[in-house]
Parts: C-alpha cells; sequence; structure tokens
C-alpha cells in the first residue's frame, strides 16, 4: 500500500486508472488473506474499501468449493483474485458467509445469497433459525429459488417438516404444505405443545383464505383437519365463511368440534332452529352431561324461540346443582318452577337457588317467596330480608294466615313494608318529574310553537294542517293544537292558518 501511494506521486508512468486497478486488485487479495486469517472484520473493511461487493466474493469462493453449495449459477461465475481466494480456507469461508450474509436480506436483493444461506441451514439442519429466515426472506419480497430450495430436503427428515412445509406454502404448493402441518399437529402432544413459529404462520394462512384457491384447499381437507385437530377445524370454519351445509356435513366426525361450532351459532344470534336443538342434544348426551352449559343455553331467552320446553321436563336432570337448576330454568318456562324448588333447597342449594331466582326478576324472587312462606321454610325470614324490596308484598301478605301472631311475622312484614315503602318512594319521585315536565311543556305550548324532532323509532305519521302531506320528518307545533312541516309554514313566530302573530318573538326551541 505504501508503495501504491508513492507511485501515485512520483511515477509518471502510471496513470490513474492503473494506479486505480492495482489498488483493486491489492485490497482485494488482502481481503481474502484476511478471511484465510479469521480476521472478519478487516476483510470485510479491505473489500468496502476497493468496492468489491459480498455476493462477488462469495460467487469466487463458492466457484473454489470453499463454500458448499449446489446452486447452479455459481457454474458460470467469474473468479476475482483467483490466487489468494484458492487458499481461503473452507471452514473461515464458511463462517464469513455465515457472518455477513444476512446483512443481504435488508440491504441488497441478492437471490443467490439468500438461496445459498438457506441451503446451508437446511443441511445444518437448524430448523429454528432456517424457520425464521424464511419468513425474513419472504416477507422482503426477495425472489428466491424455492424449486432449488425444494430439492435439497430429503424424504423422512422429521426436522424439518415444519421449514419444509413454509416452503411449499411460499411456493404456492398449499396442499403439500397443509400435508406437513397436519403431520406436525398429529404428532403434537400436550406435554410438547405447538410452539408461537408454528401457531404464527398457521395465523398467517388462514388469514389468506380470502384467496378462492386457499379456501377450496382448506375446504377439501377440512376432514382431516378435523380428525388432527377439532380446534385448528373451528378455526378454520370460521376464518373461511364456510356454508352450514357444508359444516353440520362434516363435524359429525367430532362431537367436540360440533358443540364449538353450534354455539359459535348461538353466540352469532343464529335464528335456525336446528342450532339451539342440536345444542342442547349434545350438552344431554354421554355419561358425563354438561348441564353447567345446558343451563347457560337456557338462561339464553333466544333459546326458547325455537325450543319447546314442554319437550324437555321429561329428562333425567341428576341431582347435581347444575343439573337440578337446569331442570328449574326448563320448568320454569312452562310456568311450573315450584315443582324444583324442593330438590335444590333438600341437596343444600339454597344460595345457588337464591341467585337463580335473583337473574329472573321480581316475579321468579315472589314466586319463590310464596314457596317458602306456605312451606313454612326456616329460611324464608331471611330471605324476604335480603330481597324483600324486589318482591310482590300484596301476594306475600295474602298467604299470611288471618289468625297467626304479628310476632312470628315481624320480619316478614317489617321487609315486605320497607320494600313497599321504597317502592312508593320511587313512585312518587317518579310522578313529580313527569309532572313537572307536562307543566313546562303545557307552559311553553301556550304562546310558543315547539319544533319536534321524529326519531326512527316514533314512526307514527301525522297530516301537515296546511300542505295536507304525511308528515315524516320534524315538524312545527303550533299553540292551537296542530302540527306543520316547516317547508309550508311562512314563519316559525306566525300561525300559518290565522296569520296572528305569536305572543313569544323568542327562536323555535327543540322539544
Amino acid at each position: 500500500m505504501a508503495e501504491i501511494l508513492k507511485a501515485r506521486e512520483t511515477s509518471p508512468a502510471m496513470s490513474e486508472d492503473d494506479i486505480n486497478l492495482w489498488t483493486k486488485k491489492i485490497l482485494t487479495s488482502a481481503g481474502f488473506v484476511s478471511i484465510s486469517m479469521g480476521r472478519f472484520d478487516e476483510a470485510k473493511t479491505f473489500f468496502g474499501q476497493c468496492g468489491i461487493n459480498f455476493e462477488e466474493i462469495s460467487r469466487t469462493l463458492m466457484k473454489y468449493g470453499k463454500i458448499p453449495s449446489s446452486h447452479l449459477q455459481i457454474k458460470d461465475a467469474e473468479p476475482i483474485e483467483e490466487k489468494f481466494s484458492k487458499r481461503v480456507a473452507s471452514e473461515n469461508a464458511v463462517k464469513y458467509f455465515m457472518l455477513n450474509s444476512i446483512d443481504t436480506f435488508t440491504k441488497t436483493s441478492s437471490s443467490l445469497i439468500c438461496d445459498v444461506y438457506l441451503e446451508m441451514l437446511i443441511n445444518q439442519k437448524d430448523t429454528k433459525v432456517l424457520s425464521r429466515a424464511i419468513d425474513e426472506i419472504f416477507f422482503s419480497g426477495i425472489s428466491i429459488s424455492w424449486d432449488f430450495l425444494l430439492s435439497l430436503f430429503q424424504d423422512g427428515d422429521q426436522d424439518l417438516v415444519f421449514p419444509l412445509a413454509k416452503i411449499l406454502w411460499f411456493s404456492g404448493d398449499h396442499e403439500k404444505s397443509l400435508k406437513r402441518l397436519l403431520q406436525i399437529i398429529s404428532e403434537d402432544t400436550k406435554e410438547n405443545s405447538l410452539s408461537h413459529e408454528i401457531e404464527d404462520f398457521i395465523n398467517f394462512i388462514l388469514s389468506q383464505t380470502n384467496d378462492p384457491s386457499v379456501l377450496e384447499t382448506f375446504i377439501s381437507f377440512l376432514d382431516e383437519i378435523i380428525v388432527v385437530s377439532p380446534e385448528l377445524a373451528f378455526r378454520v370454519i370460521k376464518a373461511t365463511d364456510v356454508s352450514d351445509q357444508v359444516v353440520m356435513k362434516k363435524i359429525t366426525k367430532s362431537r367436540a368440534l360440533k358443540i364449538r361450532y353450534l354455539e359459535h351459532l348461538v353466540e352469532q344470534s343464529t335464528t335456525k332452529k336446528f342450532v339451539y336443538e342440536e345444542l342442547l342434544k349434545e350438552y344431554y348426551k354421554g355419561t358425563e352431561k354438561d348441564f353447567k352449559k345446558f343451563l347457560h343455553l337456557t338462561e339464553n331467552p333466544e333459546t326458547w324461540k325455537f325450543v319447546r320446553a314442554k319437550k324437555l321436563m321429561e329428562l333425567d336432570f341428576g341431582t347435581s346443582v347444575h343439573g337440578l337448576l337446569a331442570k328449574c330454568s326448563v320448568f320454569g318456562e312452562v310456568g311450573e318452577r315450584k315443582l324444583t324448588f324442593q330438590p335444590l333447597i333438600n341437596g343444600g342449594y339454597f344460595e345457588e337457588l337464591e341467585e337463580f331466582t335473583f337473574r329472573r326478576g321480581p316475579d321468579a324472587l315472589t314466586e319463590l317467596a310464596e314457596y317458602l312462606l306456605e312451606n313454612d321454610f326456616p329460611q324464608t325470614v331471611d330471605f324476604l330480608g335480603k330481597f324483600g324490596k324486589y318482591i310482590d308484598g300484596k301476594a306475600i301478605l295474602n298467604l299470611l294466615p288471618a289468625d297467626a301472631p304479628i310476632s312470628k311475622y315481624s320480619k316478614i312484614m317489617r321487609a315486605i313494608s320497607a320494600a313497599s315503602s321504597h317502592r312508593s318512594k320511587i313512585i312518587q319521585t317518579q310522578n313529580a318529574l313527569l309532572t313537572e315536565t307536562l307543566l313546562t311543556v303545557m307552559e311553553d305550548i301556550k304562546d310558543k310553537n315547539i319544533m319536534l324532532e321524529r326519531s326512527e323509532e316514533n314512526w307514527r305519521n301525522n297530516q301537515c294542517k296546511v300542505s295536507g302531506k304525511r308528515i315524516q320528518d320534524d315538524f312545527y307545533l303550533y299553540p292551537k293544537g296542530y302540527v306543520c312541516l316547516p317547508s309550508a309554514a311562512a314563519s316559525p313566530f306566525v300561525c300559518p292558518l290565522s296569520g296572528t302573530l305569536l305572543s313569544s318573538l323568542t327562536a323555535a326551541e327543540k322539544s
């Protein structure tokens, strides 16, 4: 380098181009020598100073077998600085390539570098790094040779099934990719759950189901997916918008999936009768009936629009708390809830019964209070004390024996009285507010025109006194009690029929 610098200053025989060429050759040679010595940062600096890019260096090292690769393009490579590149040890050449090839994904668009980098990872069977590298290269938009990469995989190589599935999907062979993924999922156990990488990839391919070809592939594989993973099948069904007819034919192979799908339809407030009936049947099937979910479904008001409660009264609900509550819900729908109070109370489920009736409102609470009082249960007084303000006091008073001492029912009377007073105060307050509102409106209507705004809920129409048109939009209400469209009125402050000037000249008020 000292000779180059000296020649640049003193030698008239060397042109500027000669000096630049000489400099490039020496720096390139120095770069290969640095690689041989394992000084990779120094080599990168030398190559950068002489403008040799990483792909040129890699092609030369591949040409002489220093970086093992079976890529076809390498045979046509023109080597640079043959003398020194041949002396680089393969081990150091591979290390240099691996250290610097990552930059290619973000700084260049070299498909050759990406191909060879993935080839090395495949040969090394580095599954995690390979999987991430495939994603990074694909989403960076670099065009690589998928056919070349697929030719590198060997049959029976279980360690690389997931990376192979990714490459197959990105190359467009969706069917083979799904087969590999199902193989992975079928071999998965609870102790060895799917990794985040696999889960993320499944989410990615499900996001592509707006593509008709992808959707068709998923539907064609739905039978296999159901067998391998009902959970995944459910996600596929949700993501692919498959018709109910197709789904119902296939999900019979998996009871878990059938239940999950029917629950999904209920959550979507479906109006199809069979959904509610089938779901209740599924909850009731088997030796371990799921009365908890059965009860939850019976608490859905939509259920009783499509299911006849009388058909369910003959079912055996067992003696569990959820079973007895489910029975109570069914019998309550046909007005026979009292028939199921006794088993719940005898089973020690009184608190659950209280909560159950409270969720159903005052009528259910009153019904339970009447039952407790009629049968003289010890819980009666405490129950009335707790829920008295929600219970119909008159119905309870009618059940009290006329000759019973007041002291026996003092707590009951106090609870009923408190509840009646509470309701009375609420009604009085509501009436006072309503009266005040009406008086205010009546005062305004005496001397002001009121513009009323129609709402979608108020669909009843009036007729304009002036134009005779049906009023569907906003209108004026005049002191004489008639209504008028704003477009038919000359002025909001002048009576459109009599021409009388209104006593109030304030702007029209909205009410």
